[in-house]
């Protein structure tokens, strides 16, 4: 194409390289002395034809090389100068896999089955009357050719410098495995260590992408170590890239080559990430909204999709392999989790008295905390014994805590490390027990509410901090520990004395019991009159602000009104449902009966329920667990003691088990009673 056939020796290896992506050297031109030869020009190397070659006709390769679809592009590429650079570059779209996968396919169909990659941009727009998605930030559309199923792209041509997307049916997935048998036994743990540092260097790199040419200093700057390409059998890069084709996808051409992780490496490695951020999260389990800033929280750098080769979290999570997490659905959000093994009988009742050991360690330790590091120690020495996880069904000791969250909570320090503390409800037990134990050994039986935190520090060894019990003032602690002791005012200042916790369960109970219908409020003095109607007792205002977790008071216009917490008219509603279902239903089907009962949802997750052991705790009063697995809650027959209904399934059964008293025993034994014979015959009759 050149005027007089000849041009600097320098510009036709650099137009070699645009126009057919191929390299050649001055040594293989040097082979070719047939067609053409090099000379010096003042100083200059030149390459022109030989004298044979320019009288010859000049070949049309034209008719041999067709880079371009001849159905969307019948009039070819755009015309380029022979001194003009090709600057086509490779392009980066942003599309979901699912909606690329339906086009490139339907594409393939209009194309028979293979279509040229270099004019794919003119056949999608064609063909769809849209733009191609390009964008800068998006995954190589190479790569994202890569990630269907059952399509591969081909190089083809005298130079292999033209790529064809090809539909072509895989069979099994090439693996390591079959890599390392194809090479010699000696060369094999060489090239096992390479397929791992790749995705070891490719990783740190933006977006998993890097420029052939700069791979061997990267590499260099990476490990510390140059990489020879002989220690692998090989004598070029390239050939060596091509035998790990099932770790590193080559794109790009010539000059322009980028290396970068295949769709099965990327997913792998995803897949340990995923299950990295996983297992760090309370009960191994995240929702969909919230995975961007727990990866980058763990893995130190923004969550990016392009990252790992695909465009969206979603196409993402479609394409790890099965069984690896759980995805389910939970209202607005998706939830993603580590598969649970279920545990055996004989884990959970090991899981349960697990819990009580860490309630006996925890208990010893300043605000019922200790350093997570620290536990295992401690309960080898509190108890003599290891702390073997797999004897409760788990691998790892967060595990075992996750499955007692009513008991434990794991929070993270600045620093990096953790701490194991019990959960409010359960510090709130310890205090409790402290307090009263205090009362005990005080001669008064109460102490000055002022003198509690000195007294407290002196007894316990460490501070009372209300901070701890989620309050502001120790009043407030107090306050929160009401079934232990109470604060009384006296004429010196109020006192903090130990409560009658007899009379407080009753007295829990009666109330609760009066108030059970909506809407779970009354006066107070119909309330009093009531309670002393119905249970021939007296309560009093000051008796019922003790009950503050199940009542609450309130005054308007020199009336006062008692009234359920939210809590407890939880509790009524879940009686009326257990009610008129015949007074037993299975837990797992509470929140629905609850729906159709009340016509209205309920999470019990928003009352920190969230196990049956959990449900039971808060309303032990109220029903007891029986059935498989403990997964039936059924009405508490006691509560027919105070004068609440029950249904009749469970009154019928409560009235037959009760021992009734035995009949008069001349009823039953013969000759108690004095017998009276007939009269005589010759007898006569009584006037």
């Amino acid at each position: 194409e050149v005027p007089d056939n000849h041009m600097p020796l320098f510009k036709f290896i650099e137009l070699l390289e645009s126009r057919y992506h191929c390299t050649a050297s001055v040594s293989d031109v040097n082979k070719l002395k047939d067609i053409c030869k090099i000379t010096d020009n003042l100083g200059s190397r030149i390459i022109s034809f030989t004298q044979e070659i320019k009288s010859s006709p000049p070949p049309n390769l034209s008719k041999t090389l067709v880079p371009y679809c001849t159905i969307h592009c019948a009039n070819g590429l755009p015309n380029l100068g022979w001194c003009e650079l090709n600057t086509i570059q490779s392009l980066n779209v942003m599309m979901s896999l699912k909606i690329f996968s339906a086009k490139l396919n339907g594409l393939l169909n209009l194309h028979l089955g293979s279509m040229p990659l270099l004019t794919f941009q003119a056949c999608y727009e064609q063909e769809y009357h849209e733009p191609l998605p390009v964008d800068f930030n998006g995954v190589p559309l190479e790569h994202l050719i890569s990630c269907v199923p059952n399509v591969e792209i081909r190089s083809t041509g005298p130079n292999k410098n033209i790529k064809i997307v090809k539909r072509e049916a895989k069979s099994a997935e090439f693996d390591e495995e079959a890599v390392l048998k194809s090479v010699p036994p000696s060369l094999a743990p060489n090239i096992s260590l390479l397929c791992r540092e790749l995705v070891d260097l490719l990783k740190t790199t933006d977006k998993c992408q890097l420029l052939l040419s700069k791979f061997i200093p990267a590499y260099h700057h990476h490990f510390g170590r140059q990489c020879h390409v002989a220690d692998y059998g090989y004598t070029k890069l390239i050939d060596l890239f091509e035998a790990v084709s099932h770790v590193v996808q080559i794109m790009g051409d010539g000059t322009r080559k980028v290396i970068t992780l295949t769709h099965q490496a990327q997913m792998r490695r995803f897949t340990s990430d995923l299950l990295r951020i996983l297992k760090v999260q309370p009960a191994k389990q995240i929702t969909f909204t919230d995975f961007p800033g727990a990866f980058e929280k763990v893995m130190n750098k923004p969550f990016n999709p392009v990252d790992y080769g695909l465009c969206t979290f979603q196409d993402l999570l479609e394409e790890v392999p099965e069984n690896i997490v759980v995805i389910s659905q939970s209202e607005d959000n998706v939830v993603i989790a580590v598969p649970k093994r279920e545990q055996t009988a004989k884990e959970i009742m090991r899981t349960k008295q697990f819990a009580m050991e860490v309630i006996d360690i925890l208990r010893h330790s300043p605000n019922c905390t200790m350093l997570f590091n620290k536990f295992v120690p401690a309960y080898h020495h509190h108890f003599g014994h290891q702390c073997r996880v797999s004897d409760y069904g788990f691998t790892k000791l967060i595990e075992l805590f996750e499955a007692i969250p009513d008991v434990v909570k794991i929070q993270e320090l600045a620093e990096g490390e953790r701490t194991v503390s019990l959960t409010l409800n359960q510090s709130l037990k310890i205090l409790g027990n402290q307090v009263a134990s205090l009362m005990k050994n005080s001669a008064t039986n109460s102490i000055p509410l002022d003198e509690l935190p000195r007294i407290y520090l002196k007894e316990c060894g460490y501070p009372l901090k209300p901070q701890v019990y989620e309050c502001e003032t120790v009043s407030e602690v107090v306050d929160k520990i009401n079934d232990y002791v109470q604060v009384v005012e006296t004429g010196t200042g109020a006192l903090i004395v130990s409560v009658d916790s007899d009379f407080l369960s009753t007295a829990k109970i009666r109330t609760w019991a009066l108030l059970l219908k909506p809407p779970y409020c009354k006066d107070f003095n119909t309330f009093k009159y009531e309670y002393q109607s119905r249970y021939n007792s007296d309560i009093s205002l000051n008796d019922s602000k003790r009950l503050r977790n199940v009542v609450s008071l309130s005054s308007v216009n020199d009336a006062n009104y008692i009234a359920l917490t939210d809590l407890y008219v939880l509790a009524a509603q879940l009686y009326h449902v257990l009610y008129i279902n015949g007074g037993s239903v299975l837990f797992n089907n509470l929140e629905r009966l609850y729906s159709q009962s009340l016509g209205k949802n309920i999470k019990l997750s928003d009352y920190n329920i969230n196990s049956v052991d959990e449900l039971y705790e808060q309303f032990e009063f109220l029903f007891f667990i029986c059935g498989y697995k403990k997964s039936v809650l059924a009405l508490n027959r006691n509560l027919a003691e105070h004068q609440v209904a029950l249904p009749v399934q469970i009154y019928n059964s409560n009235h037959v088990s009760k021992k009734w008293p035995p009949p008069p025993i001349h009823k039953a034994v013969p000759g108690t009673v004095k017998k009276v014979s007939p009269p005589k015959p010759d007898t006569p009759p009584t006037p």
